[in-house]
């Protein structure tokens, strides 16, 4: 969470819309912080909860492989980005690496957004897999709200034990970002130089995947 993972995939859809890619933005439905878009965040105070928009790039949501092959086959994409890729289902791995076979003669470009590690410090979801995948992993890293170090781990708040969760009822961020390896029950261990809230851009394609 927070870094930067979904700027810089805006950043680079942005470039490709400028060089006349057909782009096609999916992210899971589950993600109910917007449902036509994706976005970026900034705060200038480095608390989570003064969080707010910053960049957007019109997105679709969906939740089976069903959807996201009908949008592919009906829009034709030369870009297929993919962002909040670990909240998805296993079914997502099967389908990119089925999509990579069926177009590797083709110019497709797949760009997967997501985190690698949950609030425990385990791999997430399907990231590991497309991580394995991928062309291209670039890892970029948050900053902690507590101490300003660059962050390893994702911080969960409350006291749910759940791995997957988006929002709290009042709206704000049920996240923030660490030095330190804090679960929900607050375990920690020692502070790290080199922390890691990895948001990853990987290339999967027909060996041209990113992930981020």
């Amino acid at each position: 969470m927070f870094s930067g993972k979904t700027e810089e995939l805006i950043r680079i859809l942005r470039r490709s819309d400028l060089a006349g890619k057909k782009i096609i933005v999916v992210k899971p439905l589950i993600d109910v912080r917007s449902t036509d878009e994706i976005a970026s965040r900034r705060t200038s105070s480095g608390q989570s909860k003064d969080f707010a928009k910053s960049e957007v790039f019109p997105a679709i949501s969906i939740e089976s492989a069903q959807e996201l092959g009908d949008i592919i086959r009906r829009e034709q994409p030369t870009i297929l980005a993919i962002d909040e890729a670990q909240f998805f289902d296993p079914w997502l791995m099967d389908f990119l690496v089925d999509l990579m076979r069926r177009t590797r003669d083709t110019d497709l470009t797949v760009l997967v957004a997501g985190l690698d590690m949950d609030a425990w410090g385990r791999p997430f979801g399907v990231m590991p897999h497309v991580m394995a995948l991928a062309d291209e992993v670039q890892k970029e890293t948050a900053i902690c709200f507590q101490c300003k170090m660059p962050a390893m781990f994702t911080q969960k708040l409350g006291s749910s034990d759940q791995q997957v969760e988006v929002v709290i009822p009042d709206g704000g961020h049920i996240y923030v970002v660490n030095t330190v390896r804090r679960g929900v029950a607050g375990y920690e261990a020692a502070h790290r130089s080199n922390c890691r809230d990895t948001g990853h851009r990987v290339n999967t394609g027909a060996r041209r995947t990113s992930t981020i």
